[in-house]
């Protein structure tokens, strides 16, 4: 009998020929695989061309995993005896294998969630196939052009609220000194691959992507409103010529721009670019810093009277490796500052030359410019050695008093802050706090876990945070955070602020932030802003909440305590300080004023005190100006009356 015209069994009720049930499934499958399609859309809040490619191979693998699907069904009900036995286990591996598969890949929660939610819709969508052989073919066709203007409207929603702001989120976070507002722009900028970094230009910003897309960025603190411009030119990366000469245990992924830096002049701007470049002939890679010259008009018209020169190659000519990375372009350090106006400083990493993933040892051979800092006269691009032993330095700052700072990512552990000085040798490969991946030790360490024969760093992360690039603080804005260093981070989602005092890390604190942070600047007036892996564009301010009690407090915790009014630091403990009169603390030696003072601690004398201590008790010894803010003080005041009895927990 032929199967053409047969008659099959489906729920028990009903039976349809081979050909209808074909139709029944070629219209089911267009008008079902929305949900598949459509998820990302709804799931992220962005359109579908503003994802990138782990996030595009999601959305694949899963289509494709519910077309197979789709199609086991359908032979299961053609030729079910045959297939009868077979069909379960084909599905599992179709499907959950696949699925497995890409989580086992990317270990990224966000494709996780992807991943189940899609697989729970795809589950749904086949039993639903199931029963849909009882339902006419015309309200199959009905949904399937139901399902297309679904699609298309959920995008065209995602672009229609991107472009209008709409997917504006904001969040608080508390810190030691500030209450911050966190304002994320998602879906503005469009990537391939990851990486990007941001500079000034004019009043407004400067992104460069991984893939060496340019943007003008401009952005109005007072209304949250930030407007992203594509620029008609792009950083002369090479990279679709690395990928054709690439074999395929290549990541091309990793070939990318490192850095970008605009230098004002006096006509206008110099814009460097840090990048890959692949060299065909000899069939090696190497880092390139080249630039380009305009007006701030110029540059992001696209006009400009000249093309992009070569102002520095690393050297040699690196090839790719037969093992382990191949092209470890991950490792390439590669950040611009600038140390005067005619000396460019860069940083360039090791690209996995280290002696354990190959046989050559190049931060160390001083023939070689990678795992170097290195300082390179515009004018002639010649390239002297700042210092070297350095592994994959992603983060560069020259502060105001002229300290070179940098990050460094180690291996396993051992994330880096490095004052970088001339001549110095910062030990990579042979000192390191970290680990190799798979093994308990670093092989080429011989003291483990010390840094007692090279420079040591300034501070070192264990476990790794995914260090980033690095900024220090002015005074216009974040007032209580002036010279600090702010940190970012790709694998803790944070910030860290850093107090340096005197040469010396006192501490770190972190402030989390929830997504992959690859690059940070400070505005033109002091609010941050942050660039991730999401392609998201991330405000840092001031919340207008005024704050607690306990975080107005912390200003003070660095002297005093609140305790058990004994427990005294630099300043006395301050439990159960309402009534007391001032200078009466046991065994803390006070400043005579304060001694002869005859009032006692209340809500008057605590805030003229805190007010201006000088003022209020001449030759005080606590050298503090004072709380300018009367709502702070009061805010402060309450804090230590009320909950003075307490012990001080800060989170």
């Amino acid at each position: 009998m032929s199967t053409s015209h047969a008659k099959l069994p489906t729920d028990g009720q009903h039976s349809l020929s081979v050909l209808q049930l074909a139709l029944y499934f070629v219209a089911f499958g267009l008008a079902s695989i929305g949900p598949v399609l459509l998820a990302p859309s709804l799931l992220t809040g962005q359109p579908l061309d503003s994802l990138d490619k782990t996030q595009l191979l999601a959305i694949a693998l899963m289509a494709a995993s519910y077309a197979a699907g789709l199609l086991l069904l359908f032979l299961l009900l053609v030729f079910r005896k045959a297939l009868h036995y077979l069909y379960k286990p084909l599905f599992i591996i179709v499907i959950f294998g696949a699925s497995f598969f890409l989580l086992y890949a990317y270990q990224n929660q966000e494709i996780a969630f992807l991943v189940t939610t899609t697989l729970l819709l795809t589950g749904l969508c086949l039993w639903l196939f199931q029963k849909a052989v009882a339902f006419p073919l015309s309200i199959l066709a009905a949904l399937t052009a139901v399902a297309g203007i679904l699609i298309w409207l959920t995008d065209f929603d995602a672009h229609s609220q991107r472009a209008s702001g709409k997917l504006v989120k904001h969040t608080s976070v508390q810190t030691l000194f500030y209450n911050l507002k966190i304002t994320t722009f998602p879906g503005r900028i469009r990537r391939s691959i990851k990486g990007g970094v941001l500079t000034y230009l004019g009043d407004d910003y400067l992104l460069a992507t991984g893939d060496g897309r340019l943007y003008s960025i401009s952005y109005g603190a007072a209304s949250d409103l930030l407007e992203t411009q594509l620029l008609p030119y792009s950083a002369p990366i090479n990279a679709v010529q690395f990928r054709n000469d690439a074999t395929k245990k290549v990541d091309t992924n990793k070939f990318r721009v490192t850095d970008i830096y605009a230098q004002q002049l006096p006509s206008g701007y110099r814009v460097f670019v840090a990048h890959h470049f692949w060299k065909s002939e000899q069939q090696c890679f190497l880092l390139r810093l080249s630039t380009v010259e305009g007006s701030a008009a110029e540059l992001i018209s696209g006009t400009m009277q000249q093309d992009w020169q070569t102002v520095f190659e690393t050297s040699p000519c690196l090839p790719l490796k037969d093992s382990g990375h191949a092209f470890a372009g991950h490792q390439a350090g590669g950040r611009i500052d600038m140390l005067d106006e005619k000396t460019v400083i860069l940083t360039v990493g090791d690209h996995s030359f280290d002696g354990n993933a190959s046989k050559l040892i190049l931060p160390q051979d001083d023939s070689s410019s990678y795992g170097k800092s290195l300082l390179i006269d515009v004018a002639s691009g010649s390239a002297a050695i700042l210092s070297k032993g350095h592994r994959n330095p992603q983060g560069l700052h020259v502060d105001s008093g002229g300290l070179i700072w940098s990050t460094e990512h180690g291996p396993r552990g051992g994330d880096e802050l490095n004052l970088l000085d001339q001549d110095k040798n910062y030990g990579w490969p042979l000192e390191t706090y970290g680990i190799a991946y798979g093994k308990p030790v670093w092989p080429l360490s011989t003291d483990q876990g010390r840094h007692r024969k090279f420079q040591a760093p300034a501070y070192a992360w264990v476990p790794s945070i995914g260090i980033s690039n690095l900024i220090s603080v002015g005074p216009a804005y974040f007032s209580l955070w002036e010279s600090d260093l702010i940190v970012s981070s790709m694998a803790r989602k944070s910030l860290f602020r850093i107090r340096v005092d005197d040469g010396l890390v006192r501490y770190a604190e972190e402030i989390k932030i929830g997504q992959r942070i690859r690059d940070l600047i400070e505005g033109h007036d002091g609010q941050l802003i942050l660039w991730t892996d999401k392609s998201a564009l991330i405000t840092v301010a001031k919340s207008a909440q005024t704050g607690n009690g306990q975080q107005s407090f912390a200003v003070c915790s660095g002297c005093h305590a609140i305790n058990d009014g004994n427990t005294h630091i630099i300043g006395p403990d301050l439990y159960g300080i309402g009534g007391k009169r001032p200078g009466t603390a046991d065994d803390f030696e006070y400043s005579e004023t304060l001694r002869n003072l005859s009032t006692r601690w209340n809500r008057e004398t605590l805030d003229r005190y805190l007010e201006n201590p000088e003022s209020y008790a001449p030759g005080t010894s606590m050298i503090f100006a004072g709380v300018p803010d009367a709502a702070q003080r009061k805010i402060l005041i309450d804090y230590l009356l009320n909950d003075g009895h307490k012990k001080l927990k800060y989170e």
